[in-house]
């Protein structure tokens, strides 16, 4: 624990960390709502300053790796996010300067550069040598982002340890992963990386084709993760980015909005349900009242992957939704279903993926739907359209009754 020799708005605070006294600003924070989370007002380290910044950094490349939530706590953060902001800050700044050297101009990418790791102009990750053929009704392109936990949860560095070996169970089939520092940077390859919100890490697909091939090694790499030592839990979240960049068209975004806003209640019933009421990290509400309105309308004026420089939160809406849209349409030309999570289970995450793909395609073939569907009319609608098989119809409304029992 800290010794606080001073904690006020004038002093700041003095603490001791990693063996050294520390002196970091407080500053007065309002009463909020963070990630679903109530944080009460009062005076906190300030996570902006390059004091805390420094000694969040520090703590998190220190041998014990402490969770951010435990560094908040401790060290007297408003909310752990904060701890993971300013962590992040500094890691960020560090890398540029160690990317700049000597050269005051290295380390500062064009628009150009940024501009081909986009979903609209990046190609596809090649599938592994003898994958089998592709049988997908639909295959659109996507990208996936795969948390996990660590099954010993009080030892933060057991998480590297997890993530060494599912790159090399990962590398051993032919994958072609790496392990990175945290970063929203679009790779050629699979990238293991930290996340703030799990005690494992999270892997990051290249763009995939969206065939047979590609649902493959979505499952060879989930089973890499569990036999390194990786775990769901109920913080656990699975990201999927479909590829939009050729709704062009205001009417054909739009559209698409209209569909998913039909859509959600009955995709919503395939995925653990506090997901969606924000009770737990990580979440995916579904749109509350007037905001697929408000998606509809700011559509029309973004143009998908245009802007591979913004911020994937970027927008009205944020992005702790089901669907989160705004942020990833300008940044990668895509759509981020966020809903699934607690599980890591292939067959599933197969079907989702699956799903996600024939209800985008569904809106790009200039389908429209007009009212809320259940699982069931949903499911008839895709079959209707041949975007998917019986077989996947089938396990999706089993999981769905599955989780309304």
């Amino acid at each position: 624990m800290p010794v606080y020799t001073a904690y006020n708005a004038e002093a700041g605070a003095r603490l001791y960390a990693n063996g050294e006294l520390r002196e970091v600003p407080v500053r007065y924070y309002e009463a909020a709502d963070v990630r679903g989370e109530f944080a009460p007002a009062g005076y906190y380290l300030d996570w902006q300053s390059d004091e805390a910044r420094a000694m969040v950094h520090d703590l998190r490349t220190s041998g014990a790796r402490p969770a951010h939530r435990d560094i908040a706590v401790t060290y007297g953060f408003q909310h752990w996010l904060h701890s993971y902001r300013a962590g992040d800050a500094e890691s960020r700044r560090r890398q540029r300067e160690l990317a700049r050297g000597s050269n005051p101009h290295a380390g500062r990418r064009d628009h150009r550069t940024y501009a081909r790791r986009n979903m609209r102009t990046s190609p596809a990750a090649p599938g592994r040598s003898g994958s089998r053929p592709n049988t997908s009704l639909s295959s659109g392109r996507f990208g996936i982002e795969i948390e996990f936990n660590t099954a010993a949860e009080a030892d933060y560095g057991h998480g590297h340890t997890v993530r060494t070996e599912a790159v090399r169970l990962m590398r051993a089939e032919g994958i072609t992963a790496q392990i990175e520092s945290y970063n929203h940077t679009t790779q050629a390859h699979w990238k293991m990386t930290t996340d703030a919100t799990v005690t494992g890490g999270e892997c990051v697909s290249p763009i995939m084709a969206g065939d047979t091939a590609s649902l493959d090694e979505v499952r060879d790499v989930i089973r890499a993760i569990k036999d390194a030592g990786g775990v769901t839990g109920r913080n656990v979240g699975m990201h999927v980015h479909h590829d939009c960049t050729d709704f062009t068209t205001a009417s054909d975004r739009q559209r698409l909005m209209d569909v998913l806003r039909h859509a959600e209640h009955a995709l919503a019933a395939y995925v653990y349900q506090p997901r969606l009421d924000g009770s737990v990290g990580c979440s995916a509400r579904t749109m509350r009242p007037g905001e697929w309105d408000t998606l509809r309308r700011n559509v029309a004026n973004i143009v998908p992957g245009s802007n591979a420089r913004g911020y994937h939160d970027s927008g009205e809406v944020d992005r702790y939704r089901f669907v989160n849209v705004e942020g990833p349409l300008r940044k990668y030309g895509t759509v981020e279903f966020r809903g699934l999570g607690n599980t890591l289970h292939a067959g599933k995450v197969r079907v989702w993926v699956r799903v996600g793909q024939a209800t985008v395609e569904f809106a790009r073939n200039g389908h429209s739907l007009d009212r809320d569907l259940t699982p069931a009319e949903l499911m008839a609608k895709l079959r209707e359209h041949n975007l998917i098989g019986a077989r996947t119809a089938d396990k999706f409304l089993s999981e769905c009754e599955r989780r309304s029992a």
